[in-house]
């Protein structure tokens, strides 16, 4: 099974030179976000304007100040391309509480709203030019990110049957979001692709990826499982036995082998635990993963 990749790249801005490394480090603090490295790079451009694009705070803040140009650059070119074709440009006030769940809400729908959006309309598109012999098909998408008024709507009833008798459906399209969370009433068909898109960090290189590739068998399990759960149904898996059998893992990786350490390294430095290699995780991660994240 074939895998592709989105990259999510986070540009190295941070200087550590070897003679001020701890002051480089304390530094890089002041503007580290709890949720990733695209808040703190966020974090990073919002003090950069804030301090005029001065140059000497760059060097004062160890911060690359070609990186933080590049930045501006692209920004001002994306906001070119929207006046040209007349999009609204919206900010949410820095001060304010929403301020970083809207971002978080933009970073990931960027990646998985419009997939699924993409394909309830073509999926609704397909039904419609089959004509009135067919049922009406309600198509609903859903994801994480969805406000939770319209991830409502998947506990809504299916279209009424047709003068005709053409049974009316609900088809609800999302991301694994639907594998473990949540139980729909009358579902009867799972259509399982066999793939799901996991967030994997590179300690070698700092960069995080989003990586569409193969998802465990017990993640199949999970997802036959939401067919049948209040009537008898079936799961179509779009993949061979084979593949099923040879080119699955048995279980998904945890979450802390292919994640950013730096959040949980600090937290346990101020627990007082400084011998991260041999601390009692439940799932061990790399001693290369370890040590780069205290770093």
């Amino acid at each position: 099974m074939s895998k592709r990749r989105l990259d999510v790249a986070v540009p190295q801005v941070f200087l550590r030179p070897n003679e001020a490394k701890k002051a480089a480090d304390e530094s890089k603090m002041k503007f580290a976000h709890i949720d990733g490295d695209h808040l703190t790079l966020l974090n990073v451009y919002h003090a950069y304007k804030q301090n005029h694009e001065d140059t000497q705070w760059c060097y004062d803040n160890f911060i690359q100040h070609r990186s933080m140009k590049s930045a501006d650059n692209v920004r001002g070119q994306l906001a070119r391309i929207m006046d040209r074709f007349n999009l609204q440009r919206r900010s949410t006030d820095f001060n304010s509480r929403d301020y970083y769940l809207n971002i978080r809400k933009a970073l990931v729908s960027g990646f998985f709203m419009q997939e699924i959006e993409e394909a309830c309309k073509r999926i609704k598109k397909e039904v419609d030019n089959l004509g009135s012999e067919i049922g009406e098909l309600k198509c609903i998408p859903l994801y994480s990110t969805l406000p939770p008024t319209q991830q409502q709507r998947i506990f809504e009833a299916a279209p009424p049957d047709r003068p005709n008798g053409a049974i009316g459906r609900k088809c609800v399209v999302a991301t694994n979001i639907a594998e473990t969370s949540l139980t729909i009433d009358g579902v009867v068909f799972v259509i399982d692709p066999g793939f799901s898109k996991q967030k994997v960090y590179n300690p070698r290189i700092r960069v995080e990826s989003l990586l569409v590739s193969a998802i465990s068998r017990a993640s199949a399990q999970q997802r036959a499982g939401r067919a049948g759960r209040t009537r008898p149904g079936k799961c179509f898996r779009l993949y061979t036995e084979k593949a099923f059998q040879e080119e699955m893992p048995p279980n998904t990786y945890p979450e802390i082998l292919r994640s950013n350490l730096g959040t949980v390294v600090l937290q346990l430095k101020k627990l007082g635990i400084d011998d991260l290699v041999h601390f009692d995780f439940m799932d061990p991660p790399g001693e290369h993963s370890t040590l780069m994240g205290s770093h």
